[in-house]
Parts: structure tokens; C-alpha cells; sequence
């Protein structure tokens, strides 16, 4: 709905700041879309981690059935001796095992640690219960779900690492044990060929999305720098078509209102004549031509405007005269340039000039004229 009354500056300045309103949005898409690129960017390196991270558990769950198996034959090993007390196992199996800080194992009793890891470790843990060594949530509740003679695994925490826990529970002498191997997880994922394979995977992901995230910045500077040179553009050709549009409006208004190109009728000669004196325009000069048909008016009017410059003003009236008023010119020339427009059928009747204002108001001094002109006839 259009505003009442609104005048042209307003919707001028209406209209400016919509074009600036705008260009502001414009300018702001383009951060937009580096910003979205930078959204994207961290939720895909995100996804990517978290699938990576899936692909080790994996890993880990593979290798944690694999150590089971090895738990279960061990576990057959110990069923085979014949005296199966904690010495004999420690000393004949679990104690010929190769052991680390990394991987190790451990026996245990209802009552208390029998072996850790080898001999040194057994006698640093020496008197500890088995819910003191495995202290943690996580541990505990994986010494609770053991079961006899059937291995199962789960991924603890003891000491601060993080190992892969496989386990079972045997009975002999009427005494449950419980055999464990812990392995250190950092060094399944550490392994050469799975290390390298994740490290080149990482480092195609991050190559990928910074290339992204750079081309994304990029194209954004590129496109506000693109949106600046075209709001520049676009401001020299305002001004252009401003100027142009001003010239031809002037050009417009000088060839409307010159009296080289214009005759004026009658109903202007009053208020030409008071222009004239009203700017003191001196001398001025008042020649009448007759024209036999109407016919040869206009091509009268036709030739003057084509011989004479901008001091002379023509005004048609009625009876086929026209009444030729030269300002600031001389009266022997002014004749010339009116004879010079005539053709056949059409003479120069009279001419009066006025050197200085008359004493009389000056359309009074040219209806005197042509009065008294048309009265004595043709």
C-alpha cells in the first residue's frame, strides 16, 4: 500500500536504504557461508573421529575374542595337572608366560591376589584382596559377571589404564579361582600397520576439510569482494543515469522552452511581454508578417526556426499574422532576419522598436500596435 502524501525525497531515501538493506544481507551470506562451512567442516571431523573411534572398538572387540580363546586353553592346560594347587599353576603355567606392563596375568583365590604379572609384582601385591587390586567400577563389575568355566571379556580400567579384561572361574578343592589376562589397550591400537593405516586416515580427513574449509573462506572473500566492486558499479552508474537523466531533463526543458524551436499562440504574449520587462530587456522590437493562406504560417514558422537564433520569439494570431519580438537586437537586422523567412504569400506588414521602457506597461505598447496595424488593413 502506497504512503499518502510521501514526497520524492522520502521515497528517494526510502528506497536507497532498501537497495542498502540489501547489499547488507548480501554481505552478510557471504560470512553466513563461510561460517556454515566452518559448522560443516567441525560436525563431519567429528563424525569422522567418532567412526573412527568405532572402528578401534571394533578392533579391540576382535582381539578380545581372540584372547578369550587363549584363556580357555590355558584354562584346559590348568584342568590337565594333576595337582592343580595355586604353586603349580603359577609355577608350570602362569609363571612361563611371557609378562609385561603392558599384558600380564592374574590368579586369585576366594580369600586373596596369588599371582600378578610375575614374582616381583606377586610380592608387591602381596595381601591385597582381589576387589582391592581391581578397585575400579569397571573392573569390579567384570570380576562379579566371571563365570565358571566359561571365559567372557569387558574393558576395565586398573591403575588409570585401560586394558582388555578376558576371564573365567575354575573350582578345585572345593575353592573357586580365577585366572585373568589384561592387555594394555594402547598397544593393540598401536600396532605398526594399524598405526599407520589410522594416521593416514587422519591425515586425509584433516587434509580434506581444511582444502574445505580454506576453498569455502575463499570463495566468500572472493564473493563479498565480487559484491563490493558490483555495489560500486552499481553506484557510478546511479550517478551516470542521474547526470544523464539531468542533462536530457535540461535538454528536454531547453528545447521546450527555446524559442528557436517553439511558436508560441496568442494566450503567451501577455505574459512574454511582462517577462520582458520585468527583466528590462531593452530594445525590443515588434515586426508583423501576414500570411495570404494558413498553410503558408506554418511554413513560415517552419523557416524561422530554422534562420533565426533564441532572441527572437514568434507568436501566431489570429487572421494568419504573426507577430515576430525581437529583445536585444537591432531593428534594421531584425528586418532581415524576418524577410529572410518569408516565401511567397507572405510579407512583412510593420515594425515598431523600443529603445528604453516606454512609458506605457509594454503588452499595452504591442496591443496599441497591432491594433492600429490591422485596422489600416493588410
Amino acid at each position: 500500500m502506497k504512503k499518502k502524501n510521501e514526497k520524492p525525497e522520502d521515497k528517494k531515501n526510502r528506497k536507497k536504504k532498501g537497495r542498502n538493506k540489501i547489499k547488507r544481507k548480501k554481505r552478510f551470506s557471504a560470512w553466513k557461508v563461510t561460517l556454515l562451512a566452518a559448522v560443516i567442516t567441525f560436525i563431519t571431523g567429528a563424525l569422522a573421529w567418532m567412526q573412527l573411534l568405532n572402528y578401534e572398538e571394533g578392533v579391540l572387540q576382535i582381539y578380545a575374542e581372540q584372547q578369550d580363546a587363549y584363556v580357555q586353553l590355558v584354562l584346559d592346560q590348568i584342568n590337565l595337572l594333576d595337582d592343580r594347587s595355586d604353586e603349580e599353576i603359577v609355577s608350570n603355567i602362569l609363571g612361563t608366560m611371557d609378562a609385561s606392563t603392558n599384558k600380564y596375568w592374574t590368579l586369585s583365590n576366594e580369600e586373596a591376589l596369588v599371582f600378578v604379572k610375575d614374582v616381583l609384582e606377586t610380592n608387591r601385591y602381596k595381601g591385597f584382596t582381589t576387589s582391592t587390586y581391581y578397585g575400579t567400577v569397571s573392573a569390579q563389575s567384570f570380576i562379579d559377571n566371571l563365570q565358571v568355566n566359561r571365559v567372557n571379556h569387558s574393558f576395565i580400567r586398573v591403575e588409570g589404564q585401560r586394558y582388555i579384561a578376558s576371564g573365567v572361574e575354575f573350582v578345585y578343592r572345593e575353592q573357586e579361582h580365577s585366572i585373568c589376562l589384561l592387555t594394555n589397550t594402547d598397544i593393540v591400537l598401536d600396532h605398526n600397520a594399524y598405526l599407520s593405516a589410522k594416521i593416514n586416515i587422519s591425515v586425509l580427513a584433516i587434509t580434506f576439510l581444511v582444502i574445505f574449509l580454506i576453498t569455502a573462506g575463499v570463495l566468500a572473500k572472493m564473493n563479498e569482494k565480487r559484491n563490493k566492486e558490483n555495489e560500486k558499479l552499481a553506484g557510478e552508474n546511479g550517478e551516470l543515469r542521474s547526470t544523464v537523466q539531468r542533462l536530457s531533463d535540461e535538454l528536454s526543458k531547453d528545447e521546450l522552452y527555446d524559442t528557436k524551436h517553439v511558436a508560441f499562440n496568442e494566450k503567451m504574449l501577455r505574459p512574454a511581454l511582462e517577462k520582458i520587462e520585468a527583466r528590462n530587456a531593452w530594445p525590443v522590437t515588434f515586426l508583423l508578417v501576414y500570411c495570404e493562406t494558413e498553410e503558408l504560417v506554418g511554413k513560415v514558422l517552419e523557416n524561422g526556426r530554422a534562420m533565426m537564433d533564441s532572441h527572437f520569439l514568434r507568436i501566431t494570431l489570429r487572421k494568419n499574422y504573426i507577430l515576430v519580438i525581437s529583445v536585444k537586437g537591432e531593428k534594421e537586422a531584425d528586418k532581415a532576419a524576418v524577410r529572410m523567412m518569408l516565401t511567397k504569400g507572405a510579407r512583412l506588414v510593420s515594425a515598431v522598436s523600443y529603445e528604453e521602457r516606454p512609458w506605457d506597461p509594454l503588452p499595452e505598447c504591442c496591443q496599441k500596435f497591432l491594433k492600429q496595424v490591422m485596422k489600416n488593413g493588410k
